[in-house]
């Protein structure tokens, strides 16, 4: 099938799609961006705490509770990626956000571990679904030549909604309750589906010049396809990072709200105002991003910051102190605020239009991976040895795949 690349090309994009204009694919894909993860983001200060004071699970239980979503949202990135494409996949995308935002009310709608383990496994298959379509769409409704903008727009939404979540969670929590904040979670995740049914309008309208929606996978073509992109040393280093800080934030979205409650004396309120200012600083770096970017290269950035990661977490893992354990966790906001969109701009640069909707999947795969698996591996650790010592297990991984990086990137 001829593959009409119009759409790719600085000219007629701007024309046609209007990507300056309020209600052009890439806003909308920016608006989808900030309100699901403001939903997503807005249950995760609590989501721990739920489980173990509302629920009553254990904390093996709460561990399999937090990371099945990653494990769900891990393993379905990558045949997602494969399949995507046709018609289809905007009706799919739709469907995703519709599974996405009812959830949170599902958690509390049924309040057992076996319920609340079922549907956040359902969770995590539309949360692959809506972040793999609107980061390719983000990256494709933009010129060639503004690629970088593009995703550096992108990213600074997901990184407002991260921020925006922990907001309405601390204001949720202290008015409301632990329980009516989910209903909240659920009321923003619903506001970012109705600005899609204009965008199914919009690109159904467009299909003859859109390529994602016209190329169909050629399943022949798919191990090729892989081998092309986990063969590119960029998204190697992309990836491996991504791991890396994931596996980190996998472990404080588990156990930092349990050990503040219970070890700092922190409140759940204070522990949603916590996260508010990480995703803050977050949101700060992202804004400031292209400066940085105009005096460090990409790869050394993503190095640096992943050094400053490996410090902070092993910072956290021997002070006991209130104060200096609040600031160190903000902190870490700085290698959240870099890693991930700078990996997204590697991989977006790095890969060709007909891989990037794959490499999108296998490059995301790496933050659920990297959730996933911590709350599994550190559970252990945390209940033998203490929740501080599950940090020491991020910090070697961080620091095995910094050598590794610096290595690829030589």
């Amino acid at each position: 099938m001829g593959l009409p690349l119009q759409i790719l090309t600085p000219n007629n994009l701007k024309e046609f799609l209007g990507v300056r204009r309020i209600g052009s694919p890439h806003f909308i894909m920016c608006l989808i961006a900030f309100n699901s993860n403001a939903s997503f983001s807005a249950i995760s200060p609590i989501l721990a705490l739920y489980a173990k004071e509302i629920v009553g699970a254990s904390i093996l239980e709460v561990g399999l509770f937090v990371s099945i979503f990653f494990m769900a949202s891990a393993v379905s990135k990558v045949p997602f990626g494969i399949l995507a494409g046709g018609k289809r996949s905007v009706l799919i995308f739709l469907l995703g956000l519709i599974i996405f935002a009812s959830c949170p009310v599902a958690y509390v709608l049924f309040p057992d571990i076996n319920f609340l383990i079922l549907f956040r496994v359902l969770h995590g298959f539309s949360y692959t679904i809506i972040f793999i379509m609107s980061l390719t769409l983000a990256s494709l409704t933009v010129p060639s030549i503004e690629k970088d903008a593009g995703v550096g727009t992108y990213s600074a939404s997901l990184s407002l909604g991260l921020m925006a979540g922990p907001a309405v969670s601390s204001v949720g929590v202290s008015l409301l309750g632990i329980r009516n904040t989910f209903n909240l979670a659920a009321i923003l995740g619903f506001l970012g589906v109705f600005p899609t049914f204009f965008l199914v309008r919009k690109l159904y309208a467009v299909e003859d010049q859109w390529l994602l929606m016209v190329e169909e996978v050629d399943k022949r073509e798919v191990t090729g396809k892989i081998y092309k992109v986990l063969k590119n040393k960029v998204f190697d280093v992309a990836f491996l990072s991504n791991f890396a800080f994931f596996f980190l934030f996998g472990v404080i979205l588990t156990y930092l709200p349990i050990y503040a409650k219970e070890s700092l004396g922190f409140s759940g309120n204070y522990i949603s105002i916590l996260f508010f200012l990480y995703y803050s600083l977050s949101t700060i770096i992202r804004f400031i991003l292209s400066k940085i970017l105009s005096k460090v290269k990409k790869d050394l950035l993503l190095l640096l910051s992943s050094i400053l990661t490996v410090a902070l977490t092993l910072f956290m893992m021997m002070v006991k102190a209130p104060i200096p354990y609040t600031v160190a966790f903000i902190l870490v906001g700085v290698g959240q605020g870099i890693i991930y969109p700078v990996g997204a701009m590697m991989v977006s640069e790095a890969t060709g239009p007909r891989e990037l909707v794959l490499a999108n999947s296998v490059f995301m795969a790496a933050l659920d991976l990297g959730i996933a698996l911590a709350p599994i591996s550190t559970s252990p650790i945390a209940i033998y040895y203490g929740i501080p010592y599950t940090f020491a297990l991020s910090a070697l991984i961080s620091t095995v795949i910094v050598i590794v990086n610096a290595y690829l990137c030589r």
